[in-house]
């Protein structure tokens, strides 16, 4: 936040200057908080991400601006820093381990990404169509093994009324008695 206004005059404005600032940033967290879904977890990480990158961002900037503060009032040039280099915010020790940690890590991890976490509802649906369909091929399976009883009852009145020289005619049915 480049600050458009006038310079503080006094450590106390810049540091009520600074908890304004932070107050900002606290709202805009929360609002950030607020707009991602709870059951989006890379979003929920993204955010999480971007919120420690604008606390960093902020609170360097408040260090920096503390210390021009402070090199004016001691006279001294606020551009010249006892830290030349550029600060990343990590230092190399730091940065070290966790490559070192980022190494070991996926082979640690590797057979665990192979088991995925079971879905308890997902699997009592799978078994839930599995028995349905067991269900369903036994029922057509005693179907066919099933005699049919209309087949069986037309044969045995062919059979009586053959010798007497009798005939089946179809009727159809007018819809009345």
């Amino acid at each position: 936040m480049a600050s458009t206004a006038q310079e503080p005059t006094t450590l106390d404005e810049l540091l009520e200057k600074h908890q304004l600032e932070r107050k900002k940033l606290t709202e805009k967290i929360i609002g950030l908080r607020k707009s991602v879904p709870k059951s989006d977890k890379r979003k929920k990480r993204e955010v999480a991400s971007r919120i420690a990158d604008l606390e960093y961002d902020l609170t360097k900037q408040q260090e920096e601006e503390v210390r021009v503060f402070k090199a004016k009032e001691a006279g001294l040039d606020p551009n010249t820093s006892q830290q030349e280099k550029l600060d990343d915010g990590i230092s190399l020790d730091r940065l070290d381990a966790l490559t070192l940690g980022e190494e070991k890590k996926p082979a640690q991890t590797a057979p665990q990404a192979k088991t995925k976490k079971v879905n308890k509802a997902k699997l009592r649906i799978e078994k839930r169509n599995a028995e349905m369909e067991r269900l369903r091929l036994e029922a057509e399976a005693e179907a066919e093994n099933q005699v049919d009883m209309a087949s069986v009852e037309s044969k045995a009145i062919q059979e009586r009324i053959t010798p007497l020289n009798l005939a089946i005619k179809p009727i159809s049915a007018d819809g009345h008695w």
